[in-house]
């Protein structure tokens, strides 16, 4: 059943296109992700997300949320 779900959401959000800048946006903050996996790479992130650094990412993630999930409603109707 699970793997049933997990096909249905590749297939709804296949149709959905990125622009260039969104497309950066997910780049970058999946690069932060894996960064911050690694222990030699942890502190030197932690140290570099300050207030300045992390608050634009922030708003354009909740951005490209809320598109995103409006898109999703609208091919759900």
């Amino acid at each position: 059943m699970g793997d049933n779900i997990g096909r249905q959401v590749r297939r709804m959000i296949a149709d959905i296109e990125l622009s260039e800048d969104e497309q950066n946006l997910t780049d970058d903050v999946n690069h932060f992700n894996i960064r911050a996996r690694y222990p030699d790479f942890k502190l030197a992130f932690y140290k570099k997300c300050t207030r300045e650094f992390s608050e634009p990412y922030y708003h354009n993630i909740v951005t490209l949320y809320e598109k995103l999930c409006q898109q999703l409603k609208q091919k759900q109707l």
